[in-house]
């Protein structure tokens, strides 16, 4: 049986790289694809916490945290402030 020998550390990357998905999309105004960016990219760097821990998880796994609760915030912003002052003036 031959093993595979693949890199232990992919999903810690992986989460890393969407964690930053997710602060840059707070940036676009795309408040609901930040947080699937951020849970999954989270789902990711506790994985790999478990799994092998390592400073770029872990770094990854507050990006995404930090994220998803700035892309709440976001959204809770454009329903209180931005919809009733678009409503207000006919946009």
């Amino acid at each position: 049986m031959v093993e595979k020998k693949g890199n232990s550390e992919a999903m810690g990357i992986a989460g890393f790289t969407l964690g930053i998905v997710s602060l840059a999309l707070i940036i676009f105004g795309s408040p609901f694809g930040g947080i699937i960016f951020g849970v999954v990219g989270g789902v990711l760097c506790y994985r790999q916490q478990k799994k092998k821990p390592m400073k770029m998880a872990k770094t990854g796994l507050i990006l995404n945290i930090v994220g998803v609760v700035l892309n709440i915030i976001l959204i809770v912003v454009y329903v209180q402030y931005i919809i009733p002052l678009l409503a207000q003036y006919g946009a």
